[in-house]
């Protein structure tokens, strides 16, 4: 199972290494263009769109995940023909509510928020949650490769507006939220046309109800999840400025490129494991965690060298702080996507245990940020997330092993940690020279734990 992961892995990578590699070409000429608080703006829009999208869907791609593969074709068909007509509904539905409350209390929704960039924002959250479902579909039928090949488009037409508007037509948030949509567009209409074929009003709502019962309580979940990862940014925005949060918005766009490494992994894993009845997979499963941990510190320690050339780029020292934010905010993205190598609490009967636990790990975020933003600052806002991040991925292990046995190697696991960890920040400390060699040798000794381990096997 360890190799079909990997490989489908290594093809989902394929869409997140376009997209990563779009965004860093557009970074520099984002953060050159655009005044930071216009980039503070864009984000905190964008993750409202990501919470609506998430609402409106239900969180359905979770359910249709857990029972796809038990389905025969016709059933896949309805179920997920069923899934689109529920997301369509409640979104409409979300979009009247939500325009009939803006309209009653318009000061409800900030002016600098208002307008366009809010209609901008329905319609990209309207599309990440039809795109969500239509994509589920496809990763669930084991087609990795188209799979992959659709956020790649999306990302490249994405990309190429962006740079457009920032460059002189559009140069503000309104121009990249548009950006955003045209791409999902874009992605919508490739999945109509390469993706599995719902099937529309043929009775497929009987099939969608155990989806419906098995995501309800993973959306709520998911919600917290999200809301506690996210809500540094408001935090931020609300506590410092938003001149403050396009800072931080810049070094949280940075530091997901230490996890190109691991960015197939959460497309590839759960389809797997839940179609596998494999009887080693737990041991599968700790080995591939044991690969992912070391290939994430490894792009920690080479993100952490990296990013005082990426910064000097934009050629504006209103940047500057971000090259603190960015090892810290790199390790929360990193053990956010170990979280699918951890699979146990998603495989018990009910999801309500999972949702309870997580909506407790997402009061963590904001407790923390409220009393550490006032005292350090952005650094404060980071930390709180690395933190929450962290301690979710700790408690799902260790909750996880009741239901789904994984054998981790933990003392590898901590020691790899024990090297990448201070070692991104020896640039700050002690200048770039040691920086870069002390990452060449330890990027040297996490691959020779891994190879211990292997050999050990």
């Amino acid at each position: 199972m360890l190799r079909l992961i990997l490989r489908h892995s290594a093809i989902y990578s394929i869409g997140g290494m376009a997209g990563r590699g779009v965004g860093l070409v557009t970074l520099p000429i984002i953060a050159i263009c655009l005044d930071p608080a216009e980039i503070g703006r864009f984000d905190l829009i964008l993750q409202a769109a990501a919470l609506f999208a998430l609402l409106a869907s239900a969180d359905l791609a979770q359910g249709i995940v857990r029972f796809f593969a038990s389905l025969g074709r016709a059933d896949q068909s309805r179920l997920l023909g069923a899934a689109l007509t529920f997301t369509v509904v409640s979104s409409a539905l979300l979009v009247v509510g939500g325009g009939l409350v803006v309209g009653l209390l318009p000061g409800l929704v900030p002016m600098r928020l208002g307008g366009w960039s809010l209609g901008l924002g329905a319609a990209i959250a309207f599309l990440l949650a039809i795109n969500g479902i239509l994509l589920t579909g496809l990763r669930c039928s084991l087609r990795p490769l188209p799979t992959a090949m659709i956020p790649a488009a999306t990302a490249l037409v994405t990309g190429g507006f962006s740079i457009a508007c920032a460059l002189g037509a559009a140069p503000h948030a309104e121009g990249l939220l548009a950006a955003t949509a045209a791409g999902l567009g874009l992605s919508l209409v490739l999945l109509l046309f390469i993706g599995p074929r719902p099937a529309w009003l043929t009775g497929g709502f009987p099939i969608l109800a155990p989806s419906l019962s098995y995501s309800i309580p993973l959306c709520l979940s998911s919600i917290g999840i999200l809301v506690g990862q996210q809500i540094d940014r408001y935090m931020v925005a609300g506590l410092l400025d938003l001149h403050q949060a396009g800072i931080y918005g810049i070094a949280n766009r940075l530091a997901i490129l230490a996890t190109l490494p691991l960015l197939g992994l959460g497309m590839a894993v759960m389809p797997i494991v839940f179609a596998s009845a494999e009887p080693g997979r737990g041991r599968s499963l700790g080995q591939g965690h044991l690969l992912a941990v070391a290939m994430g510190a490894i792009g920690l320690c080479w993100l952490s060298f990296l990013t005082p050339n990426i910064l000097a780029l934009f050629g504006k020292e209103a940047f500057a702080p971000a090259v603190y934010l960015v090892p810290i905010l790199a390790f929360a993205q990193i053990v956010t996507q170990l979280t699918p190598l951890v699979p146990g609490m998603w495989n018990r009967p009910s999801t309500w245990p999972l949702a309870r636990l997580n909506l407790s790990l997402a009061l963590l975020n904001p407790c923390l940020s409220m009393l550490l933003i006032p005292a350090i600052g952005l650094a404060g806002a980071a930390c709180a997330n690395a933190a929450t991040a962290g301690s979710t991925w700790l408690i799902l292990a260790w909750r996880g092993q009741r239901h789904l046995p994984v054998q981790h190697p933990w003392g590898y696991i901590s020691a790899i940690w024990a090297l990448a960890i201070p070692t991104s920040f020896f640039g700050i400390l002690f200048g770039s020279s040691v920086h870069l060699v002390s990452t060449c040798l330890i990027s040297l000794a996490i691959a020779g734990m891994v190879l211990r381990y292997r050999s050990h096997a």
